[in-house]
């Protein structure tokens, strides 16, 4: 039997952990390991794995229902497919720095991604750590914060495939309900304003919180190997694809889990 180990990735998030395989069920003593581990690190990287579509599904579902997209085009609205080759304007959003679907009421929890295809160059993600960014946030700072709502919205391609989304308000800090630790929770992809104030009124604040949240200290660069499964807290990470692969295709496929 294989023992577990967790080793945290050098830097400023993210952990790898072995020991585990994930093509079959969890033990209740391997989920609590998970959890543990996510809410340390915040992401999580299990390498080697080389997961079907459905096996990741049902690891997923080992940590809640399944969160199901409002734009999805597909009767699995779970799952989808991340494909370097298709919808490149698709490609060139998720290049933006974003938490996902924070322009719903209830975001989703986790999300996670399984490589199937990997580019022989290029194709990272980077994530960034919004628990860090709040801490280097001075006293000051985040007193004005606190109790401030953001409104968030999805772009226009995403109102074509689902019109009735629209504006939804977050805090602009989130309390996580584990550890209580603090984090930023706005993001240049969909964040818009803040509550009671125009675009251009809010645009310097935002700014300065997104060069915070954005900053190399809090930053990691996930360079793919063949067969990993990351899974990161959505709440508190900001993350952005690159997509630099040239005509090499990178192929991953994405479950993601309600809070």
């Amino acid at each position: 039997m294989s023992t577990t180990a967790i080793t945290p990735m050098d830097g400023p998030l993210g952990a790898v952990l072995t020991g585990i395989d994930l093509h079959a069920p969890l033990s209740d003593d391997d989920r609590a390991t998970v959890r543990r581990a996510l809410a340390d690190r915040l992401l999580v990287s299990f390498p080697d794995q080389h997961l079907s579509l459905p096996e990741e599904e049902r690891f997923a579902a080992s940590f809640g229902p399944l969160w199901m997209h409002p734009a999805a085009r597909h009767g699995d609205a779970a799952a989808s497919v991340v494909d370097s080759r298709r919808a490149p304007r698709a490609g060139k959003a998720a290049e933006v720095w974003h938490a996902d679907a924070t322009f719903t009421v209830n975001p989703p929890a986790y999300t996670m991604l399984s490589a199937q295809v990997l580019p022989e160059h290029g194709g990272a993600t980077s994530f960034a750590n919004q628990q860090l960014a709040w801490d280097h946030l001075d006293p000051d700072w985040r007193r004005h914060l606190e109790g401030l709502r953001a409104v968030h919205a999805p772009g226009p391609m995403m109102l074509r495939r689902a019109p009735g989304l629209g504006e939804v308000l977050h805090p602009v800090v989130r309390v996580d309900g584990t550890t209580t630790r603090r984090s930023l929770f706005v993001n240049p992809g969909f964040t818009r304003r803040f509550e009671h104030q125009s675009t251009v009124e809010s645009r310097p604040t935002l700014g300065y919180l997104f060069r915070v949240g954005l900053d190399p200290s809090v930053r990691l660069d996930y360079a793919w190997q063949p067969g990993d499964l990351v899974v990161w807290d959505n709440r508190s990470l900001l993350h952005r694809a690159h997509h630099d692969t040239g005509d090499d295709a990178r192929v991953l496929t994405r479950v993601t889990v309600a809070a």
